[in-house]
């Protein structure tokens, strides 16, 4: 008969083999598990990488078409966040650069505009540090990413991860246009 509310050489025998045989036998059956799921994700995300270097992805646009940023996990949300960001900064760069590249073009020794422009494209580099330092900054401040307390111990939450580079793809995409419209109105000034 069993004896519920005692020790008995039956109840230990059971928990020596929980113990000793099924618990360990069952956690590393779950961590093979999720490293199997690990190294899914680890693939799956080269392939995507892959993807969208050989598709050639250039625009956020064409970022949807390769890769669907809907219903995945955090770091998956934050992985696109981040990749968007990336595409936005590149086509940042080349605005800027056409920017600068028309500055440097119209600097003439005897060209009555060039102190002008010399003084734009002065303003210009330097206004470009300053963003780049304020919508770190701003988006810091804004989704509490990087911050931490006193301790060193981060004081956002896991979203953080997935807001930031969604705060400073916003700033760029706004940037963009900034830098796109002085370009245009340097180039109809000039006649271009």
């Amino acid at each position: 008969m069993i004896k519920w509310n005692e020790y008995t050489w039956y109840s230990k025998s059971l928990a020596v083999i929980f113990f000793l045989v099924v618990l360990p036998s069952w956690t590393f059956y779950i961590g093979t598990k999720y490293q199997e799921v690990i190294n899914i994700k680890a693939g799956a995300y080269s392939q995507i990488q892959m993807n969208t270097e050989r598709a050639g992805v250039t625009t956020p646009e064409k970022l949807d078409e390769v890769m669907d940023c809907e219903g995945v996990s955090t770091s998956d949300m934050a992985q696109c966040g981040y990749r968007d960001l990336k595409i936005q900064e590149g086509l940042l760069n080349s605005e800027y650069k056409k920017l600068v590249n028309f500055f440097d073009e119209n600097i003439k020794e005897d060209d009555v505009d060039s102190p002008a422009y010399q003084t734009m494209k002065e303003s210009l580099v330097a206004s470009h540090v300053a963003w780049t330092k304020y919508a770190d900054e701003f988006c810091t401040v804004q989704t509490g990413f990087g911050a931490a307390d006193k301790n060193g111990a981060p004081i956002s939450g896991t979203i953080a991860r997935i807001e930031y580079p969604m705060c400073k793809t916003d700033l760029t995409k706004i940037y963009i246009k900034n830098i796109q419209a002085i370009s245009s109105s340097l180039v109809t000034e000039k006649g271009y």
